[in-house]
Formats: C-alpha cells, structure tokens, sequence
C-alpha cells in the first residue's frame, strides 16, 4: 500500500508540474525543498556534517547552514524539471540549456567506439541527459534501481520522453558494453559511496571510496571519456559544460590507472562542487566507508 502511495503522489505532482507555467513550477520546487529540508528535514544532519567535513575549516557554521538552505531549494526545483520531463520538447530544451564546447563531444563520438559520459549528482545531470539527446546523440544512462520498483519505473518514463533509454545498475555489464559497441553515449554517476567495491581516491582531502567502473570500462576498451556538469543559472537555465578527459592509454594499465582516471575525474568534480557547493547532492554518506 505504501508503494502504491508512493506511487500515485508522484504521478499527481508529475501532472501538476506539467500543467503550470515553468516559473510558477519552479516556485512550488523552492517550497518543497523548504519542506523537505526545514519540516521534514531528509536527511538533514547528514548533508550539514557532510558540508562541516568538506569546509569545517574554510567556512562557518552561518555559511554552511546558509549552503544547506540552497541545497534544499536546488533539489526541490530539479524533482520538478525531472517530474516535467513530460512536457519538456525540444524546443523547450533549446530555450532551457546552452552547452559549452560541444565540439568535445562531437570529437569523443567520431571515434565510433562509443563514449563514457562521467559526471556526478551536480547540477541537473538529467537535465544535461536530456540537452545531449535533444543533439541528436543515441543516449543511455546508468540509473540506480529504486526500493520501489513502481516508482523506478515512471521515473524511467520520464527519461524516455526525453529520449534518454536508462540502463539499470545490476544488469550485466555487457548492456553497456553493447551500447558503446554501437557508437552510444553512456552516462555514468560517479560521486558516491561504493564501500569495498569502490577505489579509495582523494576527494575534500579525504580518502573516500568511489565506484570505478566507468574508468574500468573506459580504459579497458579504449572508450573515450568527456566529463559533463550541469550548471543551474540564476535565471533559471542550466549550462552544460562538457570538458577534455585524457585518452585511456595516457593511463598505466591495470588498477593503477584505473585508480589514476578516477582521481582525476573525481578532483574535477570537486572543482565545480567548490564553486557551486549548493548543486551538489549533500544528502548522500559519501564518506561513510574507510579505508582498511
């Protein structure tokens, strides 16, 4: 029964966003993160500790607390752009995102052996899913399952409408192995904890486990990587800035470069955290797991 509630709010919130204007959506979204982070406070202590462990140093408690207020905001406009995906045309796209250097991309595709798209949960990433497939390029995501299989399952609708085709994480690995082999696109997260099976790699000063396998696959079968972050402007548009990424054999073979591409793109992340802190996903224990 809770699944199923679960379930029906969010088709209801889908269909009310998609009915309102843009802005008067956005709106609602800054409501519900006040809700969520100051009424219901989700996992409220564990984005403010998160936030002290990454600047407790650089930064005040006034600032952070004023960074956790922006977190909130932030995620609750992205649930509604992710929940108006529906409604969200190509045109509408065009209006909504600018992309930087897309010539990167271009380049990365024109090789014919697929690319892994690296990025983390910054910015609206869907968002930047969407802008990549509105250009043109065949789109695949690796999404994460949901405890709530219903709930996973719109949400994948909702990626389709914008002609990104997600690929569950725990199917074989050989989907994403067919869908590089095509010359697609292939979006993989890579911000977030990944307990013994991740690689420790240096983020915010601290070891921190981080899933390699888009740096395994990458340098296994000399997939080219391009970074992508998605930036929310003050306007309410989103720039997509998608960035150079070495080739798979400046790497040495083996752990230590996957270890090394991980390091890299994982100090690249960090970068743009730094600048924008509130577009980050807090929420997340990312340093919940240590080395032995």
């Amino acid at each position: 029964m809770k699944s199923r509630l679960e379930y029906l709010l969010l088709v209801a919130f889908s269909r009310l966003v998609c009915a309102l204007p843009l802005e008067a959506a956005l709106t609602l979204g800054r409501v519900l993160g006040f809700i969520i982070g100051r009424v219901v406070r989700y996992r409220r202590k564990v984005a403010l500790e998160n936030l002290r462990q990454a600047f407790g140093t650089e930064k005040d408690e006034a600032e952070l607390r004023r960074i956790l207020r922006g977190v909130y905001r932030h995620f609750g406009q992205m649930l509604v752009e992710f929940c108006r995906f529906p409604v969200l045309s190509g045109s509408k796209i065009e209006r909504l995102v600018t992309m930087e250097h897309p010539e990167i991309l271009e380049e990365a595709a024109r090789r014919g052996k697929g690319v892994v798209l690296v990025s983390g949960h910054f910015g609206n990433w869907e968002m930047m899913g969407a802008a990549i497939a509105h250009k043109g390029y065949p789109m695949r995501g690796l999404v994460a399952n949901q405890r709530n299989t219903a709930v996973g399952d719109l949400m994948d609708r909702f990626r389709r409408c914008v002609q990104v085709k997600p690929i569950r994480v725990g199917i074989s690995v050989k989907d994403v192995l067919r869908a590089l082999s095509r010359g697609e696109i292939v979006a993989i997260i890579s911000d977030q904890n990944a307990g013994r099976r991740g690689v420790f790699v240096n983020f915010f000063g601290r070891p921190t486990s981080t899933p390699q396998g888009a740096a395994t696959i990458a340098l296994k079968r000399a997939v080219p990587i391009v970074l992508g972050f998605s930036v929310r402007e003050q306007s309410g548009r989103h720039r997509v800035i998608l960035g150079r990424f070495p080739d798979p054999d400046h790497f040495p073979p083996g752990p230590e470069g996957v270890r090394a591409a991980t390091q890299l793109y994982t100090q690249r992340l960090e970068q743009y955290i730094r600048r924008y802190p509130e577009q980050w996903l807090w929420l997340h224990r990312r340093w919940k797991c240590s080395p032995a």
